[in-house]
């Protein structure tokens, strides 16, 4: 469900979607007849994400209203998404982990061929959690820092932080809540003078 329960949805394993829209209140039927096995929503319950076993990915952009079909046809047991709902996880039963950074557009294998059976993730995405029956628990621990160089203002950066600007233009803007604005459209280094003991 949506984080303050307005939004809810249920699936059945050999039944449908259904989604509720009033704290749970009603209930409305939703997708295809298929062996469901979980459910994931954002925070604001707009991006839902369900898995079929035997089956596959189903999306939903609009609160469970409609659902694209997403992935390939697998064994899928548990389906975990962030609160944005822009990073989603999805794992086999006796297959892999598949992860997706693009609101499930898009899914990428991860991970090794296990019985999988559950996974659960951070608000963020960055802290993620699955489990295999009859084997271990898997913990991944996203970086929080970009490895390589970055770059505002250009795709090739040719130092670890680059800043390019367009001639004519400021390079970036400091502004204040009174509205106070200052335009930065280079920068200069000033040495600083060097004395010698013996000058003191």
């Amino acid at each position: 469900m949506s984080s303050d329960g307005k939004v809810q949805t249920a699936v059945a394993n050999g039944g449908y979607i259904w989604v509720s829209s009033d704290y749970g209140a009603n209930w409305a039927q939703k997708g295809s007849s298929l062996n469901w096995y979980s459910v994931a929503m954002s925070s604001d319950g707009k991006v839902q994400t369900a898995v079929a076993n035997g089956g596959y990915i189903w999306v939903s952009s609009d609160y469970g209203a409609t659902w694209a079909q997403k992935g390939s046809s697998l064994n899928w047991y548990s389906v975990a998404m962030s609160s944005d709902g822009k990073v989603q996880t999805a794992v086999v039963d006796g297959g892999y982990i598949w992860v997706s950074s693009d609101y499930g557009a898009t899914w990428a294998q991860k991970g090794s061929s296990l019985t999988w059976r559950s996974v659960a993730m951070s608000s963020d995405g960055k802290v993620q959690t699955a489990v295999a029956w009859g084997g271990y628990i898997w913990v991944s621990y996203a970086d929080s820092y970009i490895n390589g160089n970055v770059g505002i203002g250009t795709s090739s950066p040719l130092t670890t932080f680059s800043i390019q600007g367009t001639s004519g233009q400021p390079i970036f803007n400091i502004a204040s809540s009174t509205a106070v604005s200052l335009n930065v459209h280079e920068f200069k280094w000033q040495p600083r003078p060097r004395h010698h003991l013996s000058d003191l």
